[in-house]
């Protein structure tokens, strides 16, 4: 029950300064979409993403509850900047959900051959399982990058921040 309490709703996370919650140095927050069907995972990672300053996250428990509320947003896909998608879930895991990413917004994922993908909308692959064909897949499905599982709040922040300046980057 309370899982389904959260969900599609912001998560309530204390807003640090925004200047620190943003990425890359912007002075808007970056805002997340984290995805995940494991009720002890999304309260571990929600509390890191806390710690290290990031307010604005809204939560999923699947694929299809993340497309819903990409749907529900004004700008769709582009209205993130960020998504922590787990790769196994109920009724939709992460790589059909990137794949139907990538067909209702075009141009929110840029794929790039044999490289993980940029563009607008940056998703991190968020899983224990750590076969090199998995990332393989991830990575030509239009992931952004990998963040294995169980993961510390440096690898979290430190994946957050490099995909937000690389998109700040690719932007200029």
């Amino acid at each position: 029950a309370a899982k389904n309490a959260a969900a599609g709703s912001s998560a309530a996370l204390p807003a640090k300064a925004h200047a620190a919650a943003a990425a890359g140095g912007s002075d808007t927050p970056t805002k997340i979409l984290f995805v995940e069907d494991n009720f002890v995972n999304l309260k571990v990672g929600l509390a890191m993403l806390r710690k290290v300053g990031y307010s604005d996250v809204k939560v999923a428990h699947d694929g299809l509850e993340a497309l819903q509320l990409l749907k529900d947003e004004p700008r769709g896909a582009f209205g993130f900047d960020l998504v922590l998608m787990d790769l196994n879930m109920p009724n939709m895991g992460g790589i059909e959900a990137v794949q139907e990413i990538r067909r209702l917004w075009p141009g929110a994922i840029e794929m790039r051959q044999d490289a993980w993908a940029v563009g607008k909308l940056r998703v991190i692959a968020v899983s224990a399982d750590a076969l090199e064909s998995t990332k393989s897949e991830c990575k030509n499905t239009g992931f952004a990058g990998w963040l294995p599982k169980p993961f510390r709040m440096g690898d979290l922040s430190g994946q957050i921040r490099a995909q937000m300046e690389d998109r700040d980057r690719d932007s200029d």
